[in-house]
């Protein structure tokens, strides 16, 4: 589709397209207009008069544009419906002293832009309606209203803005909230992590990129291009550059996981490299940085590339030259992919975007470019089969491809085999078919003779392993079907010993060959030079000796017999077990299950009460390993707390479940991680938001988004007591010990006898080489999957600890450093208690 105005600018959302552009001056005779086309037809059109608009961006929810005008942002309300586009208001955004203008912006959800420009600033706003009283008193801020001006005049910086400056039309505001002044030089470009929408990627005409948090503006990770330079050209057939690197940070791009960021590194002159980054942890665990590491490395052309986009599901990355150029490339290894065109760009690519196909059952991908030679293109990648590949990378394929099919047909007719074995001997031990051998039924076949039933039963044998092997075949690789052959080779040993040594499973076959047969008659046994008959070992924990006399060959006597020699055993090296390491301070386990409190005193019922809101949380780790923790509900809001090394991240939240009423029936039963029947399960992903934690403190904070109001009813909510608790203060705890039944410590003595109590409000203790202080210590028991847990006062019921470490004695984050931190963080929350 072609345009009237050269595109300067493309944005894409919810199945819209916006472009913007024109000719910059009334000489050109063409409108600057910003413009929004849905399947390439002009649905709605906005005059920005004699301003060039150079830049768009859609809001997420696809209602709102911000577009880049000289040295202002202009924000537009889209209606699709009335195929209106609204001014709502319009503010300076860059205060360069020279040559001011906006180069970007980029929202974060539809209340929050970040803009960029010469002055190198990156600056927040807030866009609301509906302005405070204070906010009408003040009015508009002078440095950022902008003037009607003729478009040849030069742009003048009169004064700075100051933080809280706002700009105010009708019944919608624009307010200052933030600055970044990390770099130096005009900002190229602003990308924001969709995924959790704090982090903000920038790069800068400074040769620098930058990645810091939405809420704190201090750079966390500083990309090195020199770095980047050095991996690519040991990784790439590129010369390396001699001299200085003159390379900037073009283009950057999250992925949609928000678990790599993608950035293109150009130069005047020479190739443009793509380089994806990745975190070198999984979480931020340093407060003031995190590092992030090359993953991958691709040419992006020979000439500058000034756009760059990632498609919704992560699958492609695309970039494109400012000579018209566009290359497509798998994300996971960035290989060139081949896209189709119908018609390319003369001139340079201004702006660029996947989309998905209208048609979601289509086999491609779409993405569509805009560019200064007004043309609006549409580019169709294929989802199979579209990696670019060398010569000699398609011979090698081939070849490969004809070894794993010989390999895997291989491997197919000897599991089929296999199979049929195992049930053919099953057929023949267990009725009276076979009985002169596993091939009669193939003999019969071959004979004609259908109506015999050994051959019908070897169809059904062979139907059978031809079913199963498909089975495994469709659902694994060739490197997996050698797992499997040789799981069904130890299968068919096992059997074959098993029908071998059973009284009831006798195997007859007769082959004709006297040899073969006695060697079958006789397949576990071994003659000694003594004439005894001596088995192979045989594993298990009894053995079953039954004397069966021969059918043929010998005569038996009525008095003959058999005397059970000697019997020799052998152990695993494996069988010892070493104890499990617990926290039970003292001999005995002091700990009582939930449901115990139901019979006691008024004291012990109002204990069962507040333990509802104590949960188990179970994840399981990349090594598939489950780990347990104890949490609770914390507050009103459906807020839940446990430990920093339970919850650090928002990916550990969205691997768990919160278990809720994870308790026995009875008071005596022994209630295990696998055999506690469990209330009610809430799935961390989509339904539970990880907020904050801290290692030192140990303490995390979630809260529940779905129907949170109807866990706080059901199982109520834990207060923490805003100042610390007192020495030898009387407390209970809650808890999920080794991710088993809801248990409550109350008592600090073997003999279950002395309330437990506060031991020291400042303690200390060493755990792998960290020493942590003021924490309050306590003797009452805890095993491990009790990290979490409340520790509560038996005086007010308040939790007045976080149990973090079992080392006897055990010990909590004390509650008046919880509360404080927590009053910091969440607002609205009625979980501090008073005292």
């Amino acid at each position: 589709m072609q345009v009237k105005y050269p595109i300067m600018g493309l944005s894409y959302a919810r199945g819209l397209f916006a472009i913007c552009g024109g000719g910059g001056s009334l000489k050109s005779g063409i409108k600057n207009t910003v413009t929004d086309p849905t399947g390439f037809s002009k649905e709605m059109t906005a005059d920005t008069g004699l301003e060039l608009a150079s830049g768009v961006a859609f809001s997420h929810d696809g209602q709102l544009l911000a577009v880049s005008v000289s040295a202002g942002c202009w924000v537009y309300a889209v209606d699709v419906a009335r195929k209106t586009l609204t001014l709502l208001l319009k503010f300076r955004s860059d205060f360069h002293e020279d040559e001011s203008s906006q180069s970007c912006a980029r929202f974060v959800g539809n209340s929050t832009i970040l803009t960029g420009g010469e002055d190198g600033v990156v600056r927040v706003w807030k866009l609301s309606r509906d302005p405070s009283k204070l906010e009408k008193s003040v009015g508009s801020a002078k440095a950022l209203q902008v003037e009607d001006r003729d478009p040849h005049d030069k742009v003048v910086t009169d004064e700075q803005p100051t933080l809280g400056d706002c700009v105010i039309d009708g019944a919608n505001v624009v307010t200052l909230t933030r600055e970044y002044r990390g770099h130096s030089k005009r900002i190229r470009d602003i990308d924001v992590d969709l995924s959790h929408r704090n982090l903000v990627a920038t790069s800068a005409e400074d040769q620098s990129c930058h990645l810091w948090r939405l809420t704190e503006v201090t750079p966390i990770c500083k990309f090195s291009k020199d770095d980047a330079l050095d991996i690519a050209s040991q990784r790439l057939p590129t010369k390396p550059v001699l001299g200085p690197r003159k390379h900037l940070f073009r283009c950057v791009r999250f992925a949609n996981s928000g678990r790599r960021l993608y950035t293109v590194l150009t130069p005047a002159r020479g190739d443009s490299v793509l380089i994806k980054w990745k975190p070198e942890t999984i979480a931020q665990e340093n407060e003031e940085q995190w590092s992030w590491v090359v993953e991958e490395a691709a040419i992006a052309g020979d000439k500058p590339v000034a756009s760059l986009c990632v498609n919704q599901d992560d699958r492609f990355v695309c970039t494109a030259a400012v000579t018209g150029e566009i290359k497509v490339f798998l994300a996971s290894t960035l290989q060139q992919y081949k896209k189709t065109s119908t018609e390319q760009h003369t001139f340079a690519i201004t702006g660029m975007s996947f989309a998905p196909p209208a048609d979601k059952q289509a086999p491609v991908f779409h993405v569509v470019s805009g560019g200064a030679d007004k043309n609006l293109l549409r580019h169709d990648v294929p989802l199979e089969g579209g990696i670019v590949k060398s010569g000699m990378e398609i011979v090698l394929s081939g070849v490969k491809s004809a070894v794993g099919a010989t390999v895997g047909l291989g491997l197919n007719l000897w599991m089929a085999a296999t199979l049929l074995f195992i049930l053919l001997l099953f057929i023949h031990a267990k009725t009276a078919m076979l009985l002169d051998g596993p091939l009669t039924g193939f003999n019969d076949l071959a004979s004609l003779s259908l109506d015999s039933s050994d051959g019908l039963v070897t169809i059904a044998a062979l139907l059978g392993s031809t079913v199963i092997t498909w089975l495994f075949v469709a659902h694994s690789s060739v490197t997996n079907r050698f797992f499997w052959n040789a799981l069904l080779c130890l299968l068919s040993g096992i059997v074959a010993f098993l029908v071998a040594i059973s009284a009831e499973l006798q195997v007859n076959w007769q082959t004709g060959d006297a040899s073969v047969d006695e060697l079958l008659a006789k397949a576990i046994t071994v003659k000694s030079s003594s004439s005894d008959v001596t088995t192979t070992p045989i594993p298990g924990t009894a053995v079953v000796l039954q004397y069966l006399p021969p059918k043929q060959g010998c005569s038996v006597s009525s008095t003959s017999t058999m005397k059970l020699d000697s019997i020799g055993f052998s152990y695993s090296d494996d069988s010892q077990v070493e104890n499990e390491e617990r926290d039970i301070c003292g001999a005995i386990d002091t700990m009582e299950n939930v449901v115990c409190f139901s019979s006691g005193n008024t004291e012990d019922k109002t204990m069962m009460d507040k333990a509802k809101a104590v949960m188990r949380t179970q994840r399981t780790r990349d090594d598939k390993a489950i780990v347990t923790c104890t949490a609770w509900l914390w507050g009103n809001q459906g807020h839940i707390i446990s430990n920093n090394h339970c919850f650090s991240s928002q990916e550990m939240v969205d691997a768990a479940k919160f278990e809720f009423d994870v308790q026995t029936t009875s008071c005596n039963e022994d209630g295990t991680f696998a055999t506690c029947p469990v209330g009610k399960t809430l799935d961390g992903k989509a339904n539970v938001k990880f907020i904050k934690s801290d290692a030192n403190l140990d303490y995390s904070v979630l809260q529940i988004t779905n129907d949170a109001a109807s866990y706080v009813t059901t199982y109520g909510y834990l207060q923490i007591r805003s100042t610390a608790p007192t020495k030898e203060e009387h407390i209970y705890i809650p808890q999920q010990p080794k991710g088993g039944a809801k248990k409550i410590a109350k008592t600090d003595n073997d003999a279950d006898t002395n309330a437990a109590t506060v031991l020291n409000l400042a303690y200390s203790v060493a755990v792998e080489g960290v020493t942590y202080n003021h924490l309050l210590a306590y003797s009452a028991d805890t095993e491990e999957g009790s990290s979490g847990s409340p520790v509560i006062s038996r005086k007010d019921n308040a939790v007045v600890g976080l149990h973090r470490i079992g080392e006897c004695d055990n010990a909590a984050t004390p509650s008046d450093q919880l509360a404080n931190t927590l009053k910091s963080i969440i607002s609205g929350n009625d979980g501090i208690k008073t005292a």
